[in-house]
């Protein structure tokens, strides 16, 4: 289990974008018309918004398979990176 708090609050929806956006996670963009995931949450009595590219989104999902756990929103390069799992090439 990570050391990383959960949030009290938390709401996923994969909306198709309206206007160009970047990844929290690859920073790339998230072009018109693409889809995407968009987190709400509320960690530590703080609101926070993730958007992440499916690739991105992929990534997390198969670092938890090959992990168990899934790693926080903005590390999730630097955690496949420290658990020696390739980070995809943007």
């Amino acid at each position: 289990m990570s050391d990383y708090e959960l949030p009290s609050i938390y709401t996923e929806t994969h909306p198709t974008a309206v206007k160009t956006h970047m990844c929290c996670e690859c920073y790339q963009e998230i072009p018109k018309g693409a889809q995407y995931q968009h987190v709400r949450g509320l960690w530590d009595g703080d609101w926070r918004t993730y958007k992440t590219c499916d690739q991105c989104k992929n990534q997390r999902h198969q670092y938890w398979i090959d992990i168990g756990e899934y790693p926080p929103f903005e590390l999730l390069r630097d955690w496949c990176f420290n658990s020696d799992i390739p980070f995809w090439n943007p």
